[in-house]
């Protein structure tokens, strides 16, 4: 790209030009790598779902919105069924390769507007634009049945079955991000007490 820049003397002649040369490979190419490197900051390497710190500041001003404009939203926590007892027995690699899966499974099967999140080790958080507690059930479940109906083969012909127990909350507006975490991680142990594979949303 070129471009042109005239010099003009004191009556207002063009005496002369200045010509500015840009690469505009440079500009895309630059770009390129500012899109990539902001995809790295938000997101987990493994799962490419996002990755904590993003969750961390999504979720703070979601609930800044709630407040000031009263505009509802979900939390749902995810989490792996005996997740320990698959790195045990398989090792770590189709650990890896399972959380992938169910990553994928997870981000395929929200709104685009919706954060999915892996919140550390088997976890993951999800923050879902809904009115009420009915609509995040009904995502809750969803999910729930779409990871329990994939399968993971290892190398050997096992096939590995995998199941999720998901807590999940609406945002109250006395809420902070670690009390809304708090509340949708305690309706998931209630749903792993209860027997795993299952949603608990209250």
């Amino acid at each position: 790209m070129i471009k042109t820049m005239p010099i003009h003397d004191a009556a207002q002649n063009i005496v002369a030009a200045i010509e500015i040369f840009t690469d505009e490979r440079f500009r895309k190419q630059m770009y390129k790598e500012n899109a990539e490197l902001k995809d790295k900051l938000r997101t987990n390497p493994l799962t490419q779902a996002a990755n904590r710190i993003f969750l961390d500041f999504h979720l703070n001003k979601r609930i800044e919105e709630a407040k000031k404009f009263s505009m509802p939203f979900g939390v749902l926590m995810i989490d792996i069924d005996h997740f320990k007892a698959v790195n045990d027995t398989y090792g770590h690699i189709v650990g890896d390769e399972i959380l992938k899966k169910v990553a994928n499974s997870l981000l395929s099967n929200v709104a685009k507007t919706d954060i999915v999140s892996r919140w550390g080790g088997e976890e993951f958080v999800l923050v879902i634009d809904v009115d009420n507690k009915e609509d995040l059930e009904k995502i809750a479940e969803r999910l729930r049945s779409v990871v329990m109906t994939s399968s993971f083969k290892i190398d050997d012909g096992t096939t590995i079955g995998v199941t999720v127990s998901i807590g999940g909350t609406m945002v109250n507006r006395d809420d902070d991000s670690a009390s809304l975490i708090a509340r949708a991680d305690g309706h998931m142990y209630d749903a792993k007490r209860s027997g795993r594979n299952r949603c608990q949303i209250k």
